[in-house]
């Protein structure tokens, strides 16, 4: 049987008192040649001596007895106080370690929930890019619809000059025609002109008709010839002068005409000089539709341009996460080690102390 004490402060007597006696637990051990150890397996666990230190024994006093107790038994207990002590504070050591390890893995965890993230929204901002392509497209195609309804209209505009050449020639074929009738109107003046001047030539054979006849009536009637023959030609004088007047009046009708004409003429230069300015306005209109698609072409670049630097950015940026990825995992693989090498010493520490 042996005996060791339990608490080193004893035990109260009553209540009041502040006298203790040592508490003391008994249990059946056993030896060998080396150890003196406890039977059963919490006091062979906890209770293992060398020989050399328990024995020899020596006698002390319990209870009004002298039993026998190991020779170095204070120094003993004391050890053994401190290497519990020891074990306690690796125990506790364990513990902070696996607290931290319990949060290092909740913080892997989050960073994986993170990286998880980070791919959804790489992801997302793929399909963004893909979305802002799409529209880009989209807005090409309009662009090519506006250019192909450009292209119709400006079809459409050909068709209405090669119309408007066609009137053209229509117009400069009636002004052909309508200088033609202007002759012919001319001719046709000089016709009633000369139809004039022969009716004035007709008269004029009356009258020398007429003046034989007097010519014959003039040795009987000389004083009425004298004076008929004055009233004949005062008549005609005033016949003549009539018809001057009418040719006159023609004369400045045939000027009015020509003056408009001329107006007309004039007129006409200047609507081909307008016709000129307007085509060529028509071709700085269509310059300048020529010079706006091709900036929106170069805005179109320059956004491709800056798609790419950015898509170039995003690949860099990439490329550094999925490093520090790879170092993540290199530091992972060194704190496995390390847990297994610190397991491994543990074992180690328990071979050492169980032997």
């Amino acid at each position: 049987m042996c005996c060791h004490t339990r608490d080193s402060n004893g035990t109260r007597i009553n209540q009041d008192s502040d006298k203790r006696w040592p508490f003391l637990d008994m249990f059946l051990y056993s030896r060998d040649s080396q150890y003196v150890f406890g039977l059963n397996y919490v006091h062979l666990r906890k209770f293992t001596f060398k020989v050399e230190d328990v024995f020899p024994t020596q006698l002390m006093p319990f209870e009004g007895m002298l039993l026998w107790s190991m020779f170095v038994l204070i120094d003993q207990l004391w050890s053994m106080f401190v290497l519990i002590d020891q074990l306690w504070s690796m125990f506790v050591l364990i513990d902070q370690l696996w607290s931290m390890f319990v949060l290092i893995d909740q913080l892997w965890s989050m960073f994986v929930l993170i990286d998880q993230l980070w791919s959804m929204f790489v992801l997302i901002d793929q399909l963004w890019s893909m979305f802002v392509l799409i529209d880009q497209l989209w807005s090409m195609f309009v662009l090519i619809d506006q250019l192909w309804s450009m292209f119709v209209l400006i079809d459409q505009l050909w068709s209405m000059f090669v119309l408007i050449d066609q009137l053209w020639s229509m117009f400069v074929l009636i002004d052909q025609l309508w200088s033609m009738f202007v002759l012919i109107d001319q001719l046709w003046s000089m016709f009633v002109l000369i139809d004039q001047l022969w009716s004035m030539f007709v008269l004029i054979d009356q009258l020398w008709s007429m003046f034989v006849l007097i010519d014959q009536l003039w040795s009987m009637f000389v004083l009425i010839d004298q004076l008929w023959s004055m009233f004949v030609l005062i008549d005609q004088l005033w016949s003549m002068f009539v018809l001057i007047d009418q040719l006159w009046s023609m004369f400045v009708l045939i000027d009015q005409l020509w003056s408009m004409f001329v107006l007309i003429d004039q007129l006409w230069s200047m609507f081909v000089l307008i016709d000129q300015l307007w085509s060529m306005f028509v071709l700085i209109d269509q310059l300048w539709s020529m010079f706006v698609l091709i900036d929106q072409l170069w805005s179109m670049f320059v956004l491709i341009d800056q798609l790419w630097s950015m898509f170039v950015l995003i690949d860099q940026l990439w490329s550094m996460f999925v490093l520090i990825d790879q170092l993540w995992s290199m530091f992972v693989l060194i704190d496995q080690l390390w847990s297994m090498f610190v397991f491994i010493d543990q074992l180690w520490s328990m071979f050492v102390l169980i032997d």
